[in-house]
Parts: structure tokens; C-alpha cells; sequence
């Protein structure tokens, strides 16, 4: 009669977890079967799985490059190498460049006098800067932003400045408003109404 051993006895043998032998087993790299409802593991299959197996490792063989081909290869390292000796070296590292490049996007607000703030601040201080909104807030997280924080009556001013530039480019509007002026058709307050201005 063939001895079984429980999944807990498989991973306390092997100092394994029980869900990597459950793994093997739902992948069906470890023969299991069910007894009485739970998962058991025959020991021949256990040896079977465990025993390392000769692996026979496939060479690569690259068949010799010809003599164009090398000349091709030669040609083209020499262009490179042509290229990198009219480069000059940038002097400085990756992490300098970034570090740049985040302090000049950041100039560039505080030149345009809008307020910048770190997402980090805004998470602390958020109940101190909304009732103090004078103007539009740009929210930052690691030099670029992510938000921005404006009065609700700026928000809605601008709404409407967008609705009138987008009826001022209408053609349909800039007829009906001539036609109007005009004299002719409908009197320009209904026109104007019709648009809701």
C-alpha cells in the first residue's frame, strides 16, 4: 500500500510554505489526490517531483560573420566613435539636470506671481488657505502640477468669459446679433436672450 503524506508534512520536510506545495499541486506539477476530502501527496510522486533532472542546456550556434559583414560592423562603430569625439561631455549628472529643470519650472511661476504650493503643505494647511483664496493656487507634487485651487466666484466669472468667447466666434450669433443691428428680424434683446446674455 503506497504511504501518503499530508500538504503541512510535504512543507515541514521540504521547509517550504504550504501554499507553494498547494501551488505545484493546482498546477499539476505535483500528483495529489483527495482522501476522506483532503489533499494528500504520495511519497514516490514527492520523490519524483524532488529529484533533480539533468538539464541539457541547448548551445547557440552562431554560424561565422563574413567579410562584408564585418566591414559593415567596423564601418559602423567608426561612425559612432566619430559622433561621441564631437559630443562634449555635459558635466554633470542625471539627478543635477532634474534638480535643474524643477528649479526653472518653478521660477517660471514665481515670475508670473501665481502661487505655488507642495501637495504635502495643502494636505496641512488646507482649511487655512481655502477661506483665503485672493487668487488661483497651483497645487505641486515633485515640481509639477497637479491641482488648482480657485475662488468659486473666479471659477464661475471665468466659465462665463469662456461661454462669451465661444458665442463671439459662433457664426450663427455674429449673424443673428447683425441682423439685429441691422434692423432687420428679430430686436437684438431677443436675440441676446436666445443666447442667454
Amino acid at each position: 500500500m503506497p504511504e501518503y503524506m499530508t500538504v503541512r508534512e510535504v512543507a515541514q520536510t521540504y521547509k517550504i510554505n504550504e501554499l507553494t506545495v498547494r501551488r505545484h499541486i493546482r498546477k499539476g506539477q505535483l500528483p495529489a489526490v483527495k482522501i476522506g476530502g483532503r489533499v494528500r501527496v504520495r511519497k514516490e510522486d514527492l520523490e519524483r517531483f524532488v529529484t533533480p533532472v539533468s538539464v541539457q542546456q541547448k548551445r547557440l550556434i552562431v554560424p561565422p560573420a563574413s567579410p562584408e559583414e564585418i566591414a559593415r560592423r567596423k564601418a559602423l562603430a567608426g561612425r559612432v566613435d566619430a559622433l561621441r569625439a564631437k559630443m562634449k561631455p555635459l558635466g554633470t549628472s542625471t539627478p543635477e539636470l532634474v534638480r535643474i529643470a524643477r528649479e526653472e519650472e518653478e521660477a517660471k511661476y514665481e515670475r508670473s506671481s501665481v502661487v505655488t504650493i507642495p501637495l504635502s503643505d495643502l494636505r496641512r494647511d488646507l482649511s487655512a488657505i481655502v477661506p483665503n483664496l485672493t487668487q488661483p493656487v497651483f497645487v505641486t507634487q515633485r515640481g509639477r502640477v497637479k491641482a488648482v485651487l480657485i475662488d468659486i466666484e473666479a471659477y464661475n466669472n471665468m466659465l462665463d468669459e469662456l461661454d462669451d468667447a465661444r458665442l463671439a466666434a459662433d457664426p450663427d450669433f455674429q449673424a443673428s446679433v447683425a441682423e439685429a443691428q441691422a434692423g432687420g428680424g428679430k430686436p437684438l434683446e431677443d436675440v441676446l436672450s436666445k443666447y442667454g446674455l
